[in-house]
C-alpha cells in the first residue's frame, strides 16, 4: 500500500476518511434527511390529489360546454359520460370509485346545472354541533353546526399541540438556528453551511408558528352559496373575513392513508381555483353531506 493511500485511511494530509465534517454541515444534512422524510410521502400524495382535482376541473369545463367532448380522466384515461336519464343530462366521470372519495356528478335539468355527490347515510338533528373525528393525534379539532340557512365549521388547533407539541417544535428548530446565528456574529464556521442553514430552517420555522397559533372559523350560506372564511391567531381575530363566491364544487380528496381533507373549487378572475377547508378521518365522509346540502342545494 502506499504511503499516499495509508494517508487517506489515517486522516493525514487533508484525508478524506479523518476529515472531521463541520457541524453546520451534519445539521444540514439531518434536517435534509428530514424534510426528504416527511416531504417525499407529502408529494406522492399531493400528486394524487391534484389529479383528482384536474378531473373534477374536466368535468365542471364539460358541464359548463367549455371543455372538449374529447376530454379524458387523468386517472383511467377514459372519456366523461354524458348521457340522458328522465329528462336531465348527466355528466360524469367514467371510474369516479376509483379516484373519489364520493360519486361526483353533474346534472343538468330544465337548463340548471347542479354539482352532485353520493354520500354514505348520516343523520343529525338540525342546530346541533357535530364533532368532526380527526384522529386522536391531530393537531386541530373541528366542529361542524348545521343552522338550517348557514353551516358553521370551527376548525380549532387541541391544547396539547398548542402549548405543548408546536413549541417543542419550534424549539428544536430554533436552537440550530440560534447556533448558527451565533457562530456567523463571531464570523465561525463554515459560512456557505451557515447560508444554507439559515435559507432551509427559517421557513420551516415560520410555517409551524403559523400552524401552532392559526384557528379558523368558515361560515356557509345556502341563499347566496358564499363561503366567509375568518383567521384567528391565538384566539383574536387578526385579519378580515375572505369571501369565496361562484363555488363550482367541494369534494372530500386524498390526504394520507384514512383520512381526507375537503376541497372547495371555485371560480375567480376567469379562472379555476381550489382552498382546502379542513380534515377529517374518513368514517366522517357522511358529515360532508350537510356542507354539500348547503352550499349546492337543489332548486326547489
Amino acid at each position: 500500500m502506499s504511503i499516499f493511500h495509508r494517508s487517506l485511511l489515517k486522516g493525514e494530509r487533508g484525508g478524506i476518511v479523518g476529515t472531521p465534517l463541520p457541524a453546520e454541515m451534519a445539521i444540514v444534512i439531518a434536517v435534509l434527511i428530514i424534510i426528504l422524510a416527511i416531504g417525499i410521502p407529502r408529494f406522492l400524495s399531493e400528486w394524487k390529489v391534484r389529479k383528482e382535482t384536474k378531473c373534477l376541473y374536466n368535468l365542471i369545463s364539460l358541464a359548463e360546454g367549455k371543455g372538449s367532448p374529447e376530454l379524458r380522466c387523468p386517472f383511467s384515461k377514459k372519456q366523461y359520460q354524458i348521457w340522458e336519464r328522465s329528462g336531465q343530462e348527466i355528466i360524469s366521470c367514467p371510474d369516479p370509485s376509483g379516484h373519489f372519495r364520493t360519486n361526483s356528478h353533474f346534472i343538468r335539468k330544465a337548463g340548471v346545472l347542479q354539482f352532485r355527490q353520493l354520500f354514505p347515510p348520516f343523520a343529525h338533528q338540525p342546530g346541533t354541533e357535530i364533532e368532526v373525528p380527526t384522529g386522536f393525534l391531530s393537531e386541530e379539532s373541528t366542529t361542524v353546526s348545521d343552522q338550517g340557512s348557514t353551516v358553521v365549521i370551527q376548525v380549532k388547533k387541541r391544547v396539547f399541540f398548542r402549548y405543548i407539541v408546536g413549541p417543542l417544535l419550534i424549539l428544536i428548530l430554533a436552537t440550530p438556528l440560534a447556533i448558527g446565528l451565533k457562530s456567523a456574529l463571531k464570523k465561525e464556521g463554515n459560512g456557505g453551511c451557515l447560508i444554507m442553514l439559515f435559507v432551509i430552517l427559517t421557513p420551516l420555522l415560520l410555517i409551524l408558528l403559523y400552524r401552532t397559533i392559526h384557528d379558523q372559523r368558515i361560515e356557509i350560506t345556502k341563499a347566496s352559496r358564499a363561503v366567509m372564511v375568518q383567521d384567528f391567531y391565538l384566539g383574536k381575530i387578526m385579519t378580515k373575513p375572505a369571501a369565496i363566491t361562484q363555488c363550482k364544487a367541494g369534494i372530500p380528496v386524498y390526504r394520507t392513508k384514512g383520512y381526507s381533507k375537503f376541497r372547495l373549487v371555485y371560480e375567480e378572475g376567469g379562472k379555476l381555483k381550489t382552498r382546502d377547508l379542513f380534515s377529517f378521518r374518513n368514517e366522517g365522509l357522511g358529515i360532508i353531506a350537510i356542507i354539500h346540502r348547503t352550499l349546492f342545494p337543489e332548486p326547489q
